[in-house]
């Protein structure tokens, strides 16, 4: 999970902005955890310390990525390098967003399972007439993340192999926290 950014849009740290009085952060960990997701994987980053106070108690591994400024590609390649130190022969990597509010289990369990046929080495998220996270990528396109640079997400690889992408319907996902006022929405 990607949960590095610094929130300037928010005004705050984002990650510990409570909904339904957990933090996003916390939420979403306990999605991935509830989730045939494993091992689950934090990327921290900004505002660390309440960020890791927030995922206390939660059989997560936290990766202290100190580079975060340089953007979220950064943070994918931080995330992919604590995959591969743990897991080498890891067949794929699941990334989610802490602040996408309607990530379910049961979503990224479609995400895993779909995956888990054989016929898909990517699968994503469609929702407003994207692709998007969360998304699995296969082993073979951890090169490519590998190569992301700046505030850019994995979106570029999806679009790279489009005809290639398994797609689970996420009609909310377009329902992202990026303002304090994304909060509100239903």
């Amino acid at each position: 999970m990607l949960a590095a950014g610094a929130g300037t849009r928010f005004g705050s740290p984002k990650q510990v902005a409570e909904v339904d009085g957990e933090a996003l952060v916390r939420r979403a960990a306990r999605s991935a955890l509830a989730s045939k997701c494993t091992p689950v994987v934090v990327v921290v980053g900004a505002h660390q310390g309440i960020v890791e106070l927030a995922l206390q108690g939660l059989d997560v591994q936290i990766v202290r990525h100190t580079g975060w400024e340089d953007g979220m590609a950064s943070s994918i390649r931080a995330g992919l390098d604590a995959v591969a130190a743990d897991l080498p022969r890891a067949d794929g990597a699941l990334f989610l967003l802490a602040d996408q509010v309607a990530v379910t289990p049961a979503l990224l369990d479609a995400l895993i399972e779909r995956f888990e046929t054989g016929d898909a080495d990517l699968v994503a998220c469609a929702y407003d007439d994207t692709q998007g996270p969360p998304a699995l990528f296969a082993r073979k396109f951890f090169a490519e993340l590998e190569e992301l640079r700046g505030d850019r997400g994995a979106r570029s690889v999806l679009s790279a192999h489009a005809a290639e992408v398994a797609l689970v319907d996420f009609p909310a996902g377009t329902h992202d926290v990026d303002t304090p006022a994304d909060l509100e929405r239903d």
